[in-house]
């Protein structure tokens, strides 16, 4: 997975509509975010998490917190984040759930996302389903893979062989050669009896 473009609109510290182009970084293959303490570094990996999965990257952040406390009552807070896998890209919308000053009902959860085909599977749990198949893992793996938030990279470092095993195998969809060694494992078995 390709991270390809970042949106944001009242999230966080990002208080106006800001759009991160990755591809140009995309082509480098790595690069470095950095910034001052505070300058809203943890809260991209927070919006793409948020975008793919409907939670915080490190977890410790409720979404109800990701509205951007200077945002005018008027703005919608939303995080967009546009990916491709393979050769398929795909779009997430998410809202997280907010109260705006001045109104009485809080605004819920919603989320979006736009396959490649062009039609729009709606509805937070809907799309939660759809990102774990497309992407073959769920947000416990990603966190642990993909999106280590600071200080926690050591949890994966400690974590036991057996989950590093189930995460691994989600990862590279290594489930045909598993169930080969135990076919072959049970084979040898009853040849040797």
């Amino acid at each position: 997975m390709k991270i390809l473009k970042l949106e944001l609109n009242a999230f966080g510290p990002y208080v106006q509509h800001t759009v991160l182009d990755f591809e140009k970084l995309n082509q480098a293959e790595i690069f470095l975010v950095t910034g001052d303490t505070g300058a809203g570094k943890t809260m991209l990996f927070d919006a793409i998490a948020f975008c793919l999965y409907g939670d915080s990257s490190g977890g410790i952040r409720q979404i109800s917190q990701f509205r951007a406390q200077n945002a005018s009552s008027k703005q919608e807070t939303y995080a967009i984040v546009t990916f491709a896998l393979d050769q398929d890209v795909y779009t997430i919308k998410r809202y997280p759930n907010y109260l705006r000053e001045g109104y009485k009902t809080e605004n819920k959860h919603k989320a979006y996302l736009t396959l490649p085909n062009g039609s729009i599977i709606e509805g937070v749990n809907e799309v939660n389903v759809r990102v774990k198949q497309i992407l073959g893992i769920d947000f416990h793996q990603f966190r642990q893979v993909a999106m280590i938030a600071q200080g926690q990279f050591t949890s994966l470092i400690h974590a036991s062989s057996k989950e590093r095993q189930a995460i691994l195998r989600e990862l590279f969809q290594t489930h045909a050669i598993d169930q080969l060694q135990t076919a072959l494992k049970e084979q040898a078995s009853v040849k040797k009896q």
